[in-house]
């Protein structure tokens, strides 16, 4: 049986929920944040391992000793140094003063650099790290059911027409949960078992309004199914198998 691939991208609200990771810079004029659907155990970011080979959305506030350095916040530009010379391989991209995307190419210890006027004003030392392995924090509605519940450990006994969906969680070769955003494709063995949800927002006589959110699955067919995420670039997977009960069973 052929599996299900579908890209999964993981999206950075600040205002959601999650966790936000914060440090101001060694000048003290900036803070930088990372927001992770997930806890991560240090708040500091200084102290997190970050997802590297992945860009990372962070967001940068001017302190008050800032604003009085920085008049005009939109000639802010920044760099991310090292490994090896400055900027090798790196991918830096300025989409607002306050919002930048990162890319690092592997793991490693670098520097990101904020500069004004031609000039370094301020910087912050991060960690990238590789994903190794993939967490799963899976969740399960009963048919019928009003709430989602954890789906405890694998594999899961859930009814037939049950709902899960899930949350890839980077893990880096210690065990320890990588921050930022990674994207992975998921598999769902056999393919026949399962119909991928869609959220519905409006519908309307000349057509539906739908969005795009997490990866969650029905499952249609009793039986065992495998759910496998693959991250995209190292090739790093985590599962979930779930034992698919008839409904109509006593």
């Amino acid at each position: 049986m052929r599996p299900i691939f579908l890209a999964l991208a993981t999206i950075l609200i600040p205002t959601g929920c999650g966790d936000i990771l914060s440090s101001e810079g060694d000048a003290g004029l900036l803070r930088f944040k990372l927001h992770t659907d997930y806890e991560v155990a240090p708040s500091d970011l200084r102290d997190a391992l970050i997802v590297a080979r992945h860009p990372q959305r962070f967001e940068v506030e001017l302190t008050s000793s800032g604003e009085d350095k920085v008049a005009r916040p939109e000639d802010l530009s920044y760099a991310l140094v090292g490994p090896g010379s400055p900027s090798a391989g790196t991918d830096t991209e300025t989409s607002a003063p306050y919002d930048i995307i990162l890319t690092a190419p592997g793991a490693g210890d670098y520097r990101l650099q904020a500069r004004y006027e031609g000039e370094v004003i301020d910087g912050i030392d991060l960690t990238f790290d590789e994903t190794a392995s993939i967490e799963l924090d899976v969740k399960v509605r009963e048919p019928w059911g009003e709430n989602f519940q954890d789906a405890g450990a694998s594999p899961t006994q859930v009814t037939e027409g049950t709902q899960a969906t899930f949350l890839p969680i980077p893990l880096a070769a210690s065990g320890d949960r990588l921050a930022g955003d990674i994207e992975t494709e998921v598999e769902a063995t056999p393919r026949d078992a399962v119909v991928p949800g869609q959220s519905v927002v409006g519908v309307y006589e000349n057509g539906i309004w739908t969005v795009s959110g997490g990866v969650d699955f029905y499952f249609i067919d009793p039986g065992a199914i495998l759910v496998t995420f693959t991250e995209t670039i190292g090739g790093a997977t985590g599962s979930h198998a779930f034992d698919v009960v008839d409904a109509s069973s006593p």
